[in-house]
């Protein structure tokens, strides 16, 4: 549906950070603005990225990702929107670290 739509899209932006060997300090729900397109699709509008940075490890990753589910549970993101989005995270790993390994 389009919540799982709307995950993938916040995860899928995370992930293009990762990929690219950057980090960023200031992920929050607050910075993502999903938008349904004219075909159903849902675009994913990033704002406030000062807190990216370069030299990301693993670690930063992890970091990375337990910020925004921090964010979505501060937010009152439902249980089912908490378990997709973990779900999403653990399902798709930075391509950075696949590339490494």
């Amino acid at each position: 549906g389009h919540r799982q739509q709307v995950l993938w899209g916040i995860v899928n932006v995370m992930r293009t950070i990762h990929s690219a060997g950057l980090g960023w300090r200031g992920t929050s729900v607050g910075h993502f603005y999903p938008q349904e397109a004219a075909n159903g699709n849902w675009n994913t509008w990033v704002i406030d990225c000062e807190g990216v940075h370069p030299r990301a490890t693993q670690r930063t990753f992890d970091r990375d990702d337990r910020k925004l589910m921090k964010s979505f549970e501060l937010a009152g993101a439902d249980v089912d929107t908490l378990t997709m989005l973990a779900d999403c995270l653990r399902q798709q790993q930075p391509a950075a670290l696949s590339r490494a390994a």
